[in-house]
């Protein structure tokens, strides 16, 4: 693999992320800041080019209400039941699960989307209209999901500091116009930092607590792999395009793990094992991409229409 070719595979800096970060171990310092800072700009970057104009909305209300259901109700009620084992014994864990599950789907999934034939301007539209329900659904989820273990004026200040200024920064990005060559370089770099900062933080319980860690990958598996198995079926059987179902799969399947992950170390700053159900995920999540999204449309090319 060429250089050029390598900065621009996200595959690669998550990789080299977290092998770097169990070779160094911990920081000095607390990862918390920089990963605030480090979101941020990510979400920027991201969401250059998500609008919602009239002319977008226009016949659009199914897809926009379908990305919500899939990110909110499946995605969600996938991950809590994924985390459950960890209610009764493991409360560290189990808010790590609660913060995965309440957090919008990636905006990855318009990469999926563009990787893999999708419907890019429907995979566009469909996570700018999650985003902006996040707004409400992720402090209202994490509110039911921990009680009082979270002061939900916390949950809200921070979801308005990576969602809404985020929102409102890549207007900014978007009168720049970057080259995507140059917007894939930040948002790798972005994602680099985040990984690193971390799998680093949670170094040590990567190798203390392996027999938890391995529980959690093991879940994680299933309900990736598992769900996006699951949901191309599903769509193919209800006879929803190939384009379509290719991003409704991936809004079910990939979480924002790297918000999750960030939202449990400014949290929860005593508990580092909380962010661990959200590192694994996110390694889970960009292996599920590079070995399995490129299939979701396989059904439809090998047995045409679905039967009615």
């Amino acid at each position: 693999m060429s250089l050029c070719r390598a900065l621009q595979d996200i595959k690669v800096w998550v990789f080299s992320a977290a092998v770097l970060a169990i070779i160094l171990g911990p920081t000095p310092f607390s990862p918390a800041e920089p990963m605030i800072a480090v979101l941020m700009v990510l979400m920027a970057v991201s969401m250059e080019g998500m609008e919602l104009s009239r002319e977008t909305l226009s016949g659009r209300g199914r897809e926009m209400a379908m990305a919500v259901v899939m990110t909110f109700v499946i995605g969600t009620g996938a991950t809590l039941l994924a985390g459950l084992p960890f209610y009764w014994n493991h409360k560290e864990i189990w808010y790590g699960w609660a913060l995965l599950a309440a957090v919008p789907c990636a905006i990855s999934t318009v990469t999926v989307a563009m990787y893999y034939k999708g419907d890019v301007e429907s995979s566009l539209v469909s996570v700018t209209a999650v985003y902006f329900a996040a707004l409400l659904a992720t402090p209202l989820l994490t509110h039911i999901f921990l009680g009082e273990a979270v002061n939900p004026l916390e949950i809200v200040k921070y979801i308005v500091l990576f969602i809404a200024v985020p929102l409102v920064l890549s207007r900014g990005v978007k009168r720049m116009r970057p080259k995507r060559e140059h917007k894939v370089l930040v948002v790798n770099a972005t994602m680099f930092a985040i990984v690193f900062l971390a799998f680093s933080a949670n170094r040590d319980a990567l190798f203390t607590d392996w027999d938890v860690v391995a529980a959690i990958a093991l879940l994680c598996i299933v309900r990736v792999f598992g769900m996006s198995f699951l949901m191309t079926n599903t769509l193919y059987r209800m006879g929803d395009e190939k384009g379509k179902a290719i991003v409704r799969v991936s809004m079910a399947v990939w979480r924002n793990s790297g918000l999750a992950a960030t939202m449990a170390l400014v949290l929860f700053p005593g508990m580092p094992g909380v962010a661990l159900p959200a590192v694994i995920s996110l390694a889970v999540e960009n292996a599920w991409f590079a070995l399995s999204a490129g299939n979701l449309g396989r059904l439809w090319e090998r047995d045409g229409p679905a039967p009615a």
